[in-house]
C-alpha cells in the first residue's frame, strides 16, 4: 500500500490518495482533478473511491 499527499498551495489544502493492489481512493480531493489521474496512471491504478472527511462546500465532488 502506498500514500501520497498532495498539497494545493493556493487553497491550503492537502488531499490523498491511497493505492493498494491496482486500486485507488482520493481523500478531500481539491478541485482540479488532473493530478490525480495522472498519479493513478503512474501506479497503474483505478480510481475507486472518493472519501470526504468534512464539507466542502465550493468543491464538488
Amino acid at each position: 500500500m502506498t500514500l501520497k499527499q498532495f498539497n494545493d498551495k493556493a487553497l491550503a489544502h492537502y488531499s490523498y490518495a491511497v493505492v493498494s493492489n491496482g486500486k485507488m481512493a482520493l481523500i478531500d480531493p481539491s478541485r482540479n482533478p488532473q493530478q490525480y489521474y495522472a498519479y493513478a496512471e503512474e501506479q497503474d491504478a483505478k480510481i475507486v473511491a472518493v472519501i470526504e472527511t468534512h464539507p466542502h462546500a465550493d468543491f464538488v465532488s
